[in-house]
């Protein structure tokens, strides 16, 4: 799948720089939520796979997707290993 190669090709040029400059490799992952102002059932045009997220930016749950993004970075240089949007297995 094209999504695993950029994946394994990414972190294959990081892994590489950080062997030839001797600089630590880093993982990054984060996540961050999208807030939605209405629940799909108020919305007009309903949006899929949002759900209930707590947002400790805000303190308390809130609607929207949730997203999670890791990148790997070694000295100047940074990538994108994989942007997934979460997805609740137990609403499955």
């Amino acid at each position: 799948m094209l999504q695993n190669k950029v994946k394994n090709e990414a972190l294959q040029q990081v892994v590489q720089i950080a062997n030839q400059t001797a600089d630590p490799l880093f993982i990054i992952h984060d996540d961050t939520i999208s807030k939605k102002t209405k629940s799909s059932s108020q919305a007009t045009s309903p949006m899929e796979q949002t759900g209930f997220h707590h947002s400790h930016l805000e303190g308390k749950v809130v609607w929207g997707h949730q997203v999670q993004a890791t990148v790997v970075q070694s000295s100047d240089t940074s990538l994108i290993h994989s942007i997934d949007l979460y997805e609740d297995r137990s609403r499955m």
